[in-house]
């Protein structure tokens, strides 16, 4: 038994011994110059960027030398620089294997990481790099643009930091650090750094252009014209600087220098729709509007879903409105989740009187975000054109809780108040309307009415000081702030508005008329004229080709100031014959002819 155990164990020793005989026949046969060739002609193909060349090269020097952590780590480098990630990632995990503390290839399969997206493990192995070589800039740099990814703009500009610290002269590492203060909204620090980058070296585009950026987050127009110019001349070819600079002077209202450089971008990348569509927009702007179009529909052939907004806006525009649904149709056929398209789309059926389909549309808007004030103000007015006020001023209320500062909003909720009749919530929210657009002109004049209806003549007045100011000529409101200012006790100023109101407006017959009423029954002695008010009331009858109750009726009351009661008599009973008064109306004009007949005037009271 034992001697067939030392038989076993001799011949396993044996086979061994045959094995490591092989090994070092093997090791034996790699020559070094071979070896060295490869890896020299590898890094000369990398060096020129002919990565295929310089993979060829390592993969025989890795045949002859299966062992060479450097052939893994040139090897990865040119895979990194194709875009090859796992092939690069599984080289550089070769070579650390083979040479633990071999940084730079720690710092590459980092890299490979990063531009993976794999962010956590690309800081764990740029960390690990930098603990093995301490002075590796790049290692920082990368590190830190890893953490800017992250969102970790402190540690990130920490980073950038050591780096500038180890290499001060390096303008990227100043590139780096000004991104992380623009990032950070540090824009100052940025464009300092940005500085010293293009101090470092003048010639870089990039720095131009991120400068440029810089300078257009504060506002600074010019300086970012300036930086976005420099950095074309620098390079002919940068697309991102014409469309920033083209954006700019769009901005300025350079109409044609924004063309011109949109133009650019589209010679330099006919494929996008972007350049296409901010083209469009400028030419609509310039109210160029078949140009506008011939650019959308080049960014939808691009199967851009923005352009079929724009377009059908244009159409819209110009009241071809079953081109714009079309468009907005096709836009959410592209993109079904887009709510503000199905708004759009809404307002052109309610134009063309679907309202049906209007407010199906605004119910998907609503679907697609709850908290759209806007499409709920829309869909309330679709409920008012049918009439079901209710529902309106459900939606109205949904819009103003969404957004209480929505004037629109309370505006149409006044107004489906007013159409059910409640005075008191239209009026209210006539107000509020006012207080957040105190140049709603339409809401101005419905609180002013409503509320000299109410006798609240201050209000109305202040109404009416807000018409005014915003249409100084606004004969109408001279006159109806006359009437007010007359019933508020204060017959010279309303005699001031009426005289106004005819200035503006020489054939205004309810400024004459009330002019005519003030100076024929005004309770105050002084005032009355009643000369002047049988020419202006009947001024006010010609205007109305003599056949307005109100306008005879005042005319009436004129001539009774004057004692030619015969006349007065004659007025009033021609006015009372026209037709439409109201029961109160015509009760009215009896009490006053019966003065009249009685030749008593019809003077109201204090």
């Amino acid at each position: 038994m034992e001697a067939s155990l030392r038989k076993i164990l001799l011949a396993v020793i044996c086979l061994a011994s045959v094995g490591l005989a092989v090994i070092l026949v093997k090791a034996c046969y790699i020559n070094p110059r071979q070896v060295a060739t490869h890896e020299r002609d590898g890094y000369m193909h990398l060096k020129k960027n002919e990565f295929d060349l310089a993979i060829d090269d390592f993969d025989q020097a890795l045949q002859l030398n299966s062992i060479s952590a450097p052939g893994y780590s040139y090897r990865g480098l040119a895979y990194l620089q194709k875009g090859e990630l796992d092939k690069a990632i599984a080289d550089f995990s070769q070579a650390i294997q083979l040479n633990p503390k071999d940084g730079p290839s720690r710092a590459n399969r980092g890299i490979a990481y990063a531009r993976q997206g794999d962010l956590d493990k690309a800081i764990t192995e740029l960390t690990e790099s930098i603990r093995l070589e301490p002075g590796d800039v790049s290692a920082y740099d990368y590190r830190g643009k890893a953490r800017l990814q992250k969102g970790q703009t402190e540690d990130a500009i920490t980073d950038f930091t050591r780096a500038i610290q180890l290499n001060p002269r390096n303008p990227a590492g100043y590139g780096s650090r000004a991104a992380a203060y623009f990032q950070g909204g540090e824009v100052d620090k940025a464009i300092s750094d940005f500085n010293e980058a293009i101090r470092l070296n003048p010639n870089d585009a990039a720095s131009h252009d991120n400068r440029g950026s810089a300078y257009l987050r504060n506002g600074d127009l010019d300086r970012a014209i300036s930086d976005f110019t420099d950095a074309i001349q620098l390079n002919t070819n940068d697309i991102v600087a014409y469309g920033n600079r083209g954006l700019i002077y769009g901005r300025k209202s350079d109409l044609d220098g924004a063309i011109a450089d949109f133009s650019e971008v589209i010679r330099l990348n006919p494929k996008s729709p972007s350049a296409y569509n901010y083209r469009a927009m400028t030419f609509t702007q310039k109210g160029d509007l078949d140009k506008a179009i011939s650019d959308y529909s080049a960014s939808i052939e691009l199967k851009d879903s923005t352009a079929c907004l724009g377009r059908g806006a244009i159409y819209a525009r110009k009241g071809d409105l079953d081109n714009a649904i079309a468009d907005f149709t096709q836009a959410i056929q592209l993109n079904p989740t887009n709510a503000p398209v199905y708004e759009y789309r809404a307002q052109i059926y309610a134009q063309k009187g679907a309202v049906d389909l209007a407010m199906t549309d605004l119910t998907q808007a609503l679907q697609l975000n709850p908290k759209n004030a806007r499409a709920c103000i829309l869909r309330g007015r679709c409920h008012a054109q049918k009439g079901e006020w209710n529902k309106a001023i459900a939606d109205y209320t949904q819009a103003i809780e969404l957004d209480p500062t929505d004037a629109a909003a309370f505006h149409n909720r006044a107004l489906a108040y007013a159409a059910k009749g409640d005075a008191d919530k239209s009026l209210d929210d006539f107000a509020d309307a006012i207080r957040l657009d105190p140049d709603d002109l339409e809401a101005l004049t419905h609180h002013a009415a409503a509320s000299y209806l109410k006798g609240n003549f201050d209000k109305a007045i202040a109404d009416f000081n807000g018409i005014i100011r915003l249409r100084p000529k606004d004969s109408v409101a001279y006159c109806d702030r006359g009437y007010t200012w007359y019933h508020k006790g204060q017959p010279d100023k309303a005699l001031s508005d009426l005289n106004e109101s005819i200035r503006l407006d020489p054939i205004g017959a309810n400024s004459y008329n009330d002019l005519a009423w003030i100076l024929a029954t005004c309770p105050t002695d002084s005032v009355r004229n009643g000369k002047q008010a049988v020419q202006a009331a009947t001024k006010a009858c010609e205007l109305t080709q003599w056949n307005n109750a109100h306008s005879l009726g005042t005319l009436a009351a004129s001539y009774a100031e004057t004692g030619d009661f015969d006349r007065a008599v004659k007025y009033q009973m021609q006015a009372m014959a026209v037709r439409g008064l109201t029961d109160k109306e015509r009760e009215e004009m009896q009490k006053r002819l019966a003065l009249f007949v009685k030749q008593q005037p019809a003077h109201e009271l204090p």
